[in-house]
């Protein structure tokens, strides 16, 4: 079986599993037979290792019951399996409709959408391997690129761009490089040693994007939008935090637990008139404030 047939055989179990249904190895087996997927009882016991081994998702039998389960533990690493899926599946998708009389009808945001994903398949396998990385990268403004030597952690997507956190070195500071920046990168041989103190898809839990300062606090911000816009933002949630506290006929009042950054900023900004920040009080200010300049500057 293709790799692609083999995550799709893996998204079929793990969707059967987080379902109401408790399933027993008959109807794991039954499912993935309807969803067209011929395997033995031997390639299941192989499906249920690979998951825990390659995707850290944790597959357990209760004997009492007869049923498999899911370790309530692995549920961020399903939520990233999943959306890693859905990202090989569009692909697949598109890549089989593929075709001149098709391709007038599919249209990218972008251009710049896909840049830099070259770099991919040499950052995960430094990641991988513990492994240096010597990255040439220009920053946008400047007319010169600069060198740096990394430790990748992790590859981030945000708003149709590509990210690789790294960490400059033992003991010093992390660091975001956006992959459409990325002029070169190399592997050297060099390894080291991941601090277990951080986890980096942890490191962003907190915060909306790519700005974090894990010495801010929490807050709980609040903000009232308009009721058609609020639709918006209830089907794609700016937050995992996100939360309604209230919806009436004009509006509906969203909750975040998250701390606000640059990001946080940006979106409120995007929402014009049909947005009202009602705490912290802090961030309602600088809105003000933001807002005021914005007036000046075109009147």
């Amino acid at each position: 079986m293709s790799r692609q047939g083999t995550i799709k055989s893996y998204r079929v179990l793990i969707e059967l599993l987080q379902s109401p249904l408790k399933p027993n190895r008959n109807q794991m087996l039954d499912r993935l037979q309807s969803e067209g997927f011929e395997i033995s009882n031997r390639t299941l016991d192989r499906y249920i290792s690979e998951l825990r081994n390659e995707f850290q998702i944790e597959i357990s039998y209760d004997r009492f019951s007869n049923c498999y389960f899911i370790h309530d533990e692995s549920t961020e690493d399903v939520n990233s399996f999943l959306r890693y899926a859905s990202m090989m599946h569009a692909g697949e998708t598109l890549g089989a409709l593929a075709n001149r009389r098709n391709m007038k009808f599919i249209s990218s945001e972008k251009e710049n959408t896909f840049k830099g994903i070259e770099h991919m398949h040499i950052l995960l396998e430094a990641m991988q391997k513990r492994k240096w990385i010597n990255l040439t990268y220009r920053k946008f403004g400047s007319n010169e690129s600069k060198a740096y030597e990394l430790q990748p952690y992790l590859l981030k997507e945000y708003q149709s761009r590509w990210y690789i956190f790294t960490r400059l070195g033992d003991n010093k500071p992390y660091r975001t490089f956006g992959l459409d920046r990325i002029e070169q990168v190399v592997m050297t041989k060099k390894t080291f040693r991941m601090n277990d103190d951080v986890d980096p898809v942890a490191y962003f839990e907190n915060s909306i994007g790519l700005t974090y300062d894990n010495n801010n606090k929490l807050q709980e911000v609040h903000i009232a939008v308009k009721k058609g816009q609020a639709e918006y933002i209830r089907s794609l949630p700016w937050h995992h935090s996100q939360k309604v506290l209230k919806d009436n006929e004009d509006a509906v009042t969203f909750g975040f637990t998250v701390i606000p950054n640059f990001e946080l900023i940006q979106k409120i900004l995007t929402q014009g008139d049909s947005i009202e920040v009602l705490k912290p009080k802090s961030l309602r200010t600088e809105i003000c404030k933001i807002a005021r300049q914005l007036v000046k500057n075109n009147s």
